[in-house]
């Protein structure tokens, strides 16, 4: 699995954020400009999260934020949507199918195992 497209709308301090990372990528900058919030937004778009948690991730008088991964050059696609009022929605595009967070679960983690449960 490859990032191939990353993209923020209404998170922390970016109205919108769009780029496509390299094999290595650097994300650097002062403190403030979102470096932190870049990667838990990553995570949460892969992951999902608590509402508490999703809820500082998105801007600041937004009504709905979103996270949008592109994988394997647009051969699919998670969006993670969360609004205002803590509704979290995560799809996975395949195409023009559409599946939900246990086929992302199996997507980024393919043993389906759990270090804690060993």
């Amino acid at each position: 699995m490859e990032l191939t497209r990353i993209k923020f709308r209404q998170i922390a301090c970016f109205e919108s954020l769009e780029w496509r990372p390299g094999v290595i990528s650097r994300i650097r900058g002062s403190n403030g400009t979102g470096k932190t919030s870049t990667i838990l937004a990553i995570k949460a778009g892969l992951r999902g999260g608590k509402t508490s948690e999703l809820a500082t991730l998105k801007r600041n008088g937004a009504e709905e934020a979103e996270v949008v991964l592109e994988i394997d050059n647009g051969s699919r696609e998670i969006v993670r949507k969360w609004t205002k009022s803590g509704n979290i929605n995560g799809t996975l595009k395949v195409g023009k199918d559409r599946y939900g967070q246990s086929e992302i679960n199996q997507l980024i983690d393919p043993t389906g195992i759990s270090p804690a449960e060993i």
